[in-house]
């Protein structure tokens, strides 16, 4: 799996630490203005948020105040905004306050090096990159108390006229003008603002499968982990979508190591309990490779001379290539009881 670098801003309760980026030359953009669009779906989320300002303290009232008249000078704040411009420019910018939104903590956030270097390399980069920084420390709801409704709206607006989520492509206007747009995931802000909506939710990880952003990991700081790795975001999803095509449907969840035990204290037992059934086994790689039919598995991790070994088709040799012996993964399988000193998994699948 890919590890992501995150550079950490520090937020104050009265403002901002960070680096300011260079300057770059500003672009002309063409306005288009989104009619009709409804912010009511978001009620719930700005109530919290009045209701979050009001239990700020005096400090940090004041500064959540000096933060919104330093935004509302940024240039960006001021396209977007005031003067509506619904342009693909904006969108990497969007973006990465999307993927920003998932590392917050309570006291900092992150933003990935590498949108914020494709960011800071743009038009106007310095206050893209300033506008990212703001917006995101807003959104911090324990110091800042949240978005305002104006900023939901720029939000929404782009979904409107870009969807959620989308792949690089060339768009072409009325005139067959072609502009490029880049790979852009905006689920992570949404499901911030509505995170029992199942649409948003089901798009969050549909955006994670066609690799428009990626899990960021588990840490026990992260106020959102269900935005930040795959365990959490089913956790949650239980709860909320319980009908999500996204939730591994299984008969079992069940560690390798406590699968092991289970047909080696008793195999019988194990046998009419999970003989048959389809299981999502936990556990570390300890070797992959190919059977004498030429069949591709990889064993799990229990001890010497025990293992569980999962059996896959063809189709997701890809998937087995990029495994190394340590990596902890899901697979869903079926299960076809104990072999010599090897429980047995086929038909198998990697969920995680």
């Amino acid at each position: 799996m890919k590890k992501l670098k995150y550079v950490l801003i520090g937020v104050v309760a009265l403002g901002i630490l960070g680096a300011i980026l260079n300057t770059k030359k500003d672009l002309n953009n063409s306005k288009n203005e989104e009619k009709g669009t409804s912010l009511n779906q978001f009620t719930n989320y700005f109530t919290e948020v009045d209701q979050k300002v009001s239990l700020l303290t005096a400090e940090r009232k004041a500064g959540r105040e000096k933060l919104l008249q330093e935004l509302k000078t940024n240039s960006i704040y001021k396209k977007l905004v005031i003067e509506k411009v619904i342009s693909p420019e904006y969108l990497p910018t969007l973006n990465a306050i999307s993927s920003s939104v998932a590392t917050i903590n309570n006291e900092t956030f992150g933003i990935d090096e590498q949108i914020a270097s494709n960011i800071e390399t743009s038009n106007n980069g310095n206050d893209k990159i300033d506008f990212v920084i703001k917006v995101t420390s807003l959104a911090m709801s324990n110091i800042n108390g949240g978005l305002t409704t104006e900023l939901v709206d720029v939000f929404n607006r782009y979904k409107n006229k870009y969807k959620i989520y989308g792949d690089e492509g060339i768009l072409f206007d009325e005139n067959k003008n072609q502009t490029k747009i880049e790979k852009f995931d905006l689920t992570g802000l949404f499901v911030l603002l509505d995170p029992k909506n199942e649409d948003y939710l089901n798009w969050f990880y549909e955006a994670k499968q066609k690799g428009l952003s990626n899990w960021i990991g588990k840490d026990e700081n992260y106020i959102y982990p269900f935005l930040t790795n795959k365990a959490d975001y089913i956790e949650h999803v239980k709860k909320n979508n319980p009908n999500s095509p996204y939730i591994p449907k299984v008969d079992f969840e069940i560690n390798a190591v406590d699968l092991f035990e289970a047909f080696n204290t008793n195999e019988v037992a194990a046998d009419e309990l999970y003989n048959g059934k389809k299981l999502l086994v936990v556990g570390v790689v300890n070797n992959i490779g190919k059977d004498v039919t030429n069949t591709p598995y990889l064993s799990l991790e229990i001890g010497y001379l025990k293992s569980i070994n999962c059996y896959f088709s063809d189709e997701n040799k890809k998937e087995l290539s990029k495994l190394n012996k340590g990596d902890r993964v899901q697979i869903i399988g079926k299960c076809s009881g104990l072999s010599l000193t090897s429980v047995i998994i086929k038909k198998c699948e990697l969920w995680e």
